[in-house]
């Protein structure tokens, strides 16, 4: 059955019959009939308004698309791939096509995009230079003291040299970029092993903390822990001449001291702080949890330059630690090492410590050690910061 028609629509019908076929239509009042012919001419104005805006919609979509074909053709096909061509957002002004990149930001072909995305003359392009990738791979290690993972360690507190009191100790100043592990080779050690290694000398961090324990073997191995920092130490200058009025922190003065004193001094400040986190009793009990001066134990050299410095331990020099280390090597595989790395406090305003740098090594198969290639020296990627500044300086 068909739909039933409504009478206003039967009125429209009839009006037209009664001009077409000059018949008489059947009884409709005037009203109605004024009100139908109303009708039917608003419709038809918002029909002839809905068209209008769609002719308008369709020239402005086909202006932009034109503008942003305009915009690409300086460019080869195989360029097209950097720019990120997506749909324009509700209120982005541009409907159905969008081209997005940053304002002055360097393209393919070394042309230039302008705020408004207009092509400026051919310029030189550098390419960045990839990061350095770690050879060991990163699940035989993690950082620790970091949100969601452990915290194992104490540290001095501020209060220490009044009352001995340590406290846990937070987030590391250091953060951990990767380990490797090497193999000399044979019975060699290799003090200042950063000389050798990507991962440190064209790292894109501006400084980095190198921590070579140099295990015996046979053969002897290099365990590299590398951190990296987004500052330079001395981009804080000189320290004031009273400390207790600096806006220093304890650590800014501690690693001050550390870069630019002697030897002597560096033995004093540097220490470590082992953990076994899984393992036998015995190892446990063997390796400890008390944080040690490595200097007063075990010959240590420093190499301090522009871009790193880097503690060499030689863990072989002290018969003792040669038999504790020969356990932990036997059973690598099954342990859980933590290690932290935190310069000592013995000044007021050096307190309280912080943690250097912190990690844990995991079950760590030693046959996946690299080999050393010591034929040439890596060149050293410098990446410069702020400019150094005073204290004094920066408040004034």
């Amino acid at each position: 059955m068909g739909q039933p028609v409504p009478a206003l629509a039967l009125s429209c019908m009839f009006a037209g019959l009664e001009t077409a076929l000059c018949v008489t239509p059947p009884q409709v009042s005037p009203s109605s009939l004024r009100t139908s012919t109303f009708v039917m001419r608003e419709a038809a104005s918002h029909f002839n308004q809905q068209q209008k805006q769609r002719q308008a919609v369709t020239a402005a979509e086909a202006a932009s698309v034109a503008a942003a074909k305009a915009r690409l053709t300086p460019f080869s096909a195989g360029s097209l791939g950097s720019y990120s061509i997506h749909s324009a957002q509700p209120g982005s002004g541009v409907r159905g096509l969008g081209i997005s990149r940053l304002a002055s930001q360097r393209m393919p072909g070394g042309l230039v995009l302008g705020s408004r995305g207009s092509a400026a003359a051919p310029a030189a392009v550098q390419e960045e230079e990839p990061e350095p990738m770690f050879q060991l791979p990163s699940k035989y290690y993690e950082e620790i003291h970091t949100p969601g993972r452990d915290y194992p360690f104490k540290v001095r507190g501020a209060t220490y040299l009044d009352d001995g009191l340590k406290v846990p100790a937070g987030q590391p100043m250091f953060e951990l970029l990767g380990m490797e592990v090497v193999d000399t080779g044979g019975s060699r050690t290799c003090p200042h092993i950063s000389r050798f290694l990507p991962c440190v000398r064209r790292s894109s961090k501006p400084f980095l903390f190198v921590f070579n324990m140099m295990v015996p073997g046979p053969p002897t191995l290099c365990c590299v822990m590398v951190f990296g920092s987004d500052t330079h130490p001395d981009d804080l200058g000189q320290p004031q001449d009273d400390p207790e009025d600096s806006d220093w922190q304890p650590f800014d003065f501690l690693m001050w001291r550390f870069i630019h004193g002697d030897d002597n001094e560096r033995c004093s400040l540097f220490k470590m702080i082992p953990r076994i986190a899984e393992g036998s009793w015995l190892i446990k009990q063997s390796v400890g949890t008390t944080p040690v001066i490595l200097a007063r134990k075990l010959a240590t050299q420093f190499f301090v330059t522009e871009k790193y410095v880097e503690v060499a331990v030689d863990v072989g020099s002290s018969s003792t630690a040669q038999y504790v280390t020969g356990m932990v090597r036997g059973g690598a595989k099954s342990l859980v090492l933590d290690l932290g790395l935190v310069l000592e406090g013995h000044n007021s305003w050096e307190l309280p410590e912080v943690l250097l740098g912190a990690m844990r090594v995991r079950r760590l198969d030693l046959h996946a050690a690299s080999r050393l290639d010591d034929s040439k020296e890596v060149p050293m990627r410098i990446t410069k910061t702020a400019a150094p500044t005073s204290s004094a300086e920066s408040r004034s």
